[in-house]
Formats: structure tokens, sequence, C-alpha cells
């Protein structure tokens, strides 16, 4: 988001003053936030706590003064903000970004999405990279929830809009996902035909 920093400062501010006001730049955050998936939290942060901003704001900056390094170390406590300002705030947004958790939910949904842009993406020979096509949006991360076994047949999951689930029952949909979630349909017989040799026979570890 920082390297089109004028872009959206352009957009931010929409009565063209040369300054943008708090909500100007959740209005912003809300549109950027299509390209930019992290700044959502911004910009619904803002909205929950539009009046308190400037209060939180000013914690902020006083914390980042002690500093003079700090990316929002010149910027006064305001409510309305200039472009140096706006750029100061976007960089300290930018350095807080989160990578997305390495777990095999992540970079399933990542390959699928590199997939589609390499069948489907255009290739710029004047700047050597290839590109979106028209009809494809940047990667956003689709959180389907977590799952843990815990043994004796037991599990923990949470699943968003529905909760935590824990015990057998959440231990038997655990195994069933595990097993519909391989590519192939002999992948799927080799997992269920090992959970049920395991259960009645128990896990052979001679050779371990």
């Amino acid at each position: 988001a920082l390297q089109r920093a004028d872009e959206l400062f352009e957009l931010a501010d929409t009565d063209k003053d040369g300054r943008v006001s708090l909500k100007e730049l959740q209005a912003m955050l809300f549109e950027a936030s299509k390209e930019f998936s992290h700044l959502e939290e911004h910009a619904r942060f803002l909205e929950a706590k539009n009046k308190r901003f400037g209060g939180l704001l000013s914690k902020v900056l006083s914390a980042a003064s002690a500093s003079s390094n700090g990316p929002m170390a010149t910027v006064e406590e305001s409510d309305e903000l200039t472009k140096e300002q706006f750029k100061m705030l976007l960089e300290k947004v930018d350095s807080g970004l989160r990578a997305l958790p390495a777990t095999a939910q992540v970079a399933k949904q990542q390959g699928e999405y590199m997939a589609e842009v390499l069948r489907h993406g255009m290739f710029n020979p004047e700047a050597g990279i290839l590109q979106l096509s028209n009809r494809q949006s940047p990667f956003k991360y689709n959180h389907k929830g977590s799952l843990a076994y815990v043994g004796g047949d037991k599990a923990v999951m949470d699943i968003p809009k529905v909760g935590p689930i824990v015990g057998r029952e959440a231990g038997f949909l655990w195994r069933g996902y595990e097993t519909f979630a391989q590519i192939s349909l002999r992948n799927q017989l080799l997992v269920f035909n090992d959970w049920v040799r395991t259960k009645m026979f128990g896990r052979d570890i001679s050779r371990v």
C-alpha cells in the first residue's frame, strides 16, 4: 500500500484540500481493502473508534516520538493528515502487516490461486512479469477453521460462525475431513483403510 501512497491520498482527499480527515481516511481504507486486504481491519477500527481516534493517535505518536527514527515521529495530533503524515501512517500500517500462518490450509489456497494465475495470467514482455488477467483479483485467504487431534479419538475444532467443537464428535469430523480432503479417490481409500485397520488391530510400531 505504501508504494501507492500518492494514489491512495488522492483517493482519500475527496474535497481536494490537501488534507485527509478521519472520515475520508476510513472511506479510503474500505475502498483500498479490495486490493490491500490488510487495510480492512484498520478501516473497521476507525468505524468503531472514529470519535476516539484522535486521542489514540496521540498516544501512538507520543510513543513513536520517543525515537526520532520512528515512522510517525513528525506527525502531530490532528484530525486531519497531510500527505507526508498520510505516508507515515501507511508505512506504520504496512510495517505491522502479519504474514499468513504456515499451515496446509494456507498453502493449498495459495497453490490453487497460483495455478489460476499461471493458467489465465498475461505475460508483460516489457516488464518481464506475469500479470493478473482482468477477471482475476488479488489473493485473499479464506479461513475455513482449525482442526487438531488430541488423542483418544478426540479432537478440537474451531469453525467460523459455528464456534469450537470438542470431544469424540470433533474427532469423528476430523477423521472424515482428513479422509475426504485427499486429492484422489485412491488416497481417500488408503486413508480410510488405515483408520479402520488401526482401530481394529492397533497401530503397528514394531518397525519404528
